[in-house]
């Protein structure tokens, strides 16, 4: 059975590991290879740690789980990008990664549509999130999700070059709470 839920600080440590992987798994080929060789699981567990104990305003941050098994997450919160608030995204979606043996199951689908609904049960309006240009198979499962690419790019000095586009949902309402799956089940606070 798959569920999502929120993270506890004794998550940190997987959740570390499951960010670096993931980040192997998504950006070989992407970003600079010694950026992801780089990679130290103790410090993304440090990290996580501290956003956990810490959190923004809200914000949240979602466990993908199967099996006892992390194999992804998602955070969101209040936007970052002056341009894009600016523009009325004041949600961002900051983060969602699977591992590759979860994604084409529907559990992306369903950790992006538990992430958006946060937001507007938070009162966010619409939210926005950027993604790797050349990320062909992560704009493609925004598209279909009805995210809009908007004309907003930058560069990512710091990952070796590569630049990023920003994808926009205007309107949160329409994004279902629960996916209609006897297999998922969506916690809050638990774990």
């Amino acid at each position: 059975m798959m569920i999502l839920r929120d993270a506890l600080p004794r998550d940190s440590d997987a959740l570390g590991e499951l960010h670096v992987h993931s980040w192997i798994e998504s950006y070989t080929g992407l970003i600079d290879p010694q950026i992801l060789s780089g990679l130290s699981v103790p410090d993304r567990s440090a990290s996580w740690r501290r956003m956990i104990e810490t959190p923004q305003p809200r914000s949240r941050i979602l466990l993908l789980e199967r099996e006892g098994a992390l194999l992804g997450f998602g955070a969101a919160g209040a936007q970052r990008n002056r341009s894009l608030a600016s523009q009325g995204y004041d949600g961002e979606i900051a983060a969602i990664y699977l591992l590759k043996a979860a994604q084409g199951t529907g559990d992306g689908r369903r950790l992006f549509t538990a992430l958006a609904q946060s937001l507007a049960e938070q009162g966010f309006r619409a939210h926005a999130l950027w993604v790797l240009t050349e990320n062909r198979p992560a704009r493609g499962f925004y598209e279909r999700l009805g995210g809009r690419l908007l004309s907003l790019s930058r560069p990512l000095p710091h990952l070796g070059g590569p630049e990023e586009v920003a994808y926009g949902w205007r309107d949160l309402r329409p994004l279902p709470a629960n996916p209609d799956n006897p297999n998922c089940t969506n916690r809050k606070g638990t774990g």
